[in-house]
């Protein structure tokens, strides 16, 4: 394990990180709740979604 390891292993303990979970991701606390809006949080994982969508399909009709 290299140095760099260990370290993003010990900030994912200290920030609540569910080691076990094979996909690890930031569990909300509080204060991180407070600070970003769980809507505008929504709005943006759609906003990337339809973006990636219309790469996409932009993509498949210039090789038409």
């Amino acid at each position: 394990m290299t140095l760099k390891t260990r370290n993003a292993t010990a900030r994912a303990r200290r920030r609540g990180v569910d080691m076990m979970e094979t996909n690890p991701r930031p569990l909300r606390t509080k204060a991180r709740m407070a600070k970003n809006d769980p809507r505008a949080t929504i709005y943006n994982g759609w906003k990337a979604t339809f973006n990636a969508l219309d790469r996409s399909i932009q993509l498949v009709q210039k090789t038409k």
